[in-house]
Formats: structure tokens, sequence, C-alpha cells
């Protein structure tokens, strides 16, 4: 049972994804410079995918978490292949633990000035 509600009121299964949510959507909203209310209500669901990423260089997964109802997980992977097909997304070549579901996944970003650190060899440059 989900029993831990965010900010949002969007639930998840454990405090620890619950904070990790929190803190995602507060630096959504400071990078991007808009409330997540703004967010929601001037993209459609794969805009929002799109805007996170350009933002924030994350997994599908926490993009998920920020958003609950409002990107679907069960959606992300086509979008996913969809930006990758317009080379609108990158994602590393290594895989990372997801700091939401603790499982291998690859950081993805739709930020252009990103690319070349995602397809690089070494992630921990990513955090430099």
């Amino acid at each position: 049972m989900n029993k831990f509600i965010d900010t949002n009121g969007f639930p998840h299964k454990t405090e620890k994804q619950k904070i990790i949510a929190e803190f995602h959507i507060k630096l959504l909203e400071v990078s991007s410079g808009m409330s997540f209310i703004e967010i929601v209500e001037s993209f459609s669901e794969i805009q929002r995918f799109q805007f996170a990423l350009k933002h924030l260089t994350t997994t599908s997964s926490v993009v998920s978490a920020i958003f609950g109802s409002y990107v679907k997980q069960k959606n992300s992977c086509r979008y996913k292949s969809f930006l990758e097909e317009n080379c609108q997304l990158v994602a590393s070549t290594e895989e990372v633990i997801c700091p939401y579901t603790g499982f291998k996944a690859r950081l993805l970003t739709t930020n252009p000035l990103e690319f070349e650190k995602l397809k690089s060899t070494n992630q921990l440059r990513l955090f430099d």
C-alpha cells in the first residue's frame, strides 16, 4: 500500500521514495523557473517528460515519480524511444543505480549541453 504522499498528492511506496520525488520536484522548479502546477498546466504528457529531462539529468522512473499520473511510467519508454529516434534525447552509455527504484538504469537528458557528458564512459564526471 502506498501511504507516503508527497506535496503534490502523489503516493510513493517508501518514505525515501517520497523524499527523492520531492527533492527532484524542487530541483525542477528551481532549474526551470516554473512551478510544478505551471509545468503540468503548460505541457502535454510527452512535453512534460521532455521538459523535465531538459532540466534534470535523471532516470525515467524519477520523472514518472515527480509527475505521478501526469507522466505515466508505462508511457515513458515510448517517449524515450520517440525522442531518441528524433535525436532529442540521449541515454548514458553506462548504467547507474536509480535513486528512486534502487535498480540499474540509464541516465537520460534532452538537454543538448549534456549530451556529450552522458555519452562519455565515466559517469562519475557527471557529478563534478
